[in-house]
């Protein structure tokens, strides 16, 4: 009997110390999986904070700008599919579609920008402005070649404005594609802001007037891509915010104050 008793102790002894260990070694891999994930959220932290440096740092050494240059886009590589293909229909339709792209960024502009001069330039020429060949490349709000450009092909106190994708981080193919947005860009064809498609269009959700919509949002409808969703307020107030750091926000204000 007293045998028994001290074989039943020793057992509930090892059954005790086995579930110590296996606590134990829960314990240990909890800790060192907790170990790596801060590992990885400190590499994480200091990766975004670089590149918000970065950005910063191209902000800081941007000029404040004496002019915006807009490209605009001709959807050529369109025209030309459809052209070759010889869909004549859909070829005219797009190229009427195309052209009401400019004329409602023009009428956008010149209603909600005043921060400084703007010019606007085709995606066809867009070597031609990289290369700071203004003069010829350059028009006005009314098409006609731009004059008394502000700049020179060694200014560097210019911004280019165009359309694209966040390349800012090394994102996903996903979240690149849905990255898009627009793209503000300094004298060396460095990002140094992104203006995103979804603020853009929240702006646009936050205007209860039609006529607001119907005289600056224009979208084909028949042709994805072909649109034009207004910018202005959000550029003019980006650029107030980082070089002049006074100005209220887009939504109250109607139209900017001339500045140059």
């Amino acid at each position: 009997m007293q045998n028994g008793l001290i074989l039943y102790v020793y057992i509930m002894k090892a059954h005790l110390s086995a579930k110590y260990l296996l606590l134990c070694i829960s314990l240990g891999l909890l800790t060192i999986s907790n170990a790596s994930a801060q590992n990885v959220s400190d590499k994480l932290i200091n990766t975004n904070t670089t590149v918000v440096e970065k950005i910063n740092d191209l902000e800081e050494t941007t000029y404040r700008p004496k002019a915006v240059l807009i490209q605009l886009n001709s959807y050529k590589n369109q025209i030309d599919h459809l052209t070759k293909r010889g869909y004549l229909i859909k070829t005219a339709e797009v190229k009427i579609d195309a052209a009401k792209v400019p004329e409602y960024t023009k009428r956008d502009f010149n209603d909600h920008f005043g921060y400084c001069p703007v010019y606007y330039f085709w995606d066809t020429c867009l070597n031609a402005i990289r290369n700071r060949e203004f003069s010829n490349f350059l028009f006005d709000k009314d098409g006609k070649p731009a004059i008394n450009i502000p700049i020179t092909s060694k200014s560097r106190d210019y911004i280019i404005v165009t359309e694209g994708f966040d390349t800012k981080n090394d994102l996903d193919e996903l979240t690149r594609l849905n990255s898009k947005g627009l793209l503000i860009l300094n004298d060396k064809y460095e990002m140094i802001h992104v203006i995103s498609r979804a603020e853009i269009i929240f702006s646009i959700k936050a205007m209860f007037f039609r006529e607001y919509k119907r005289k600056y949002v224009y979208t084909s409808s028949k042709y994805d891509g072909i649109e034009y969703l207004p910018y202005a307020k959000q550029l003019n107030y980006y650029l107030y915010n980082t070089w002049n750091k006074k100005t209220p926000h887009p939504s109250k204000r109607t139209k900017a104050p001339k500045v140059y």
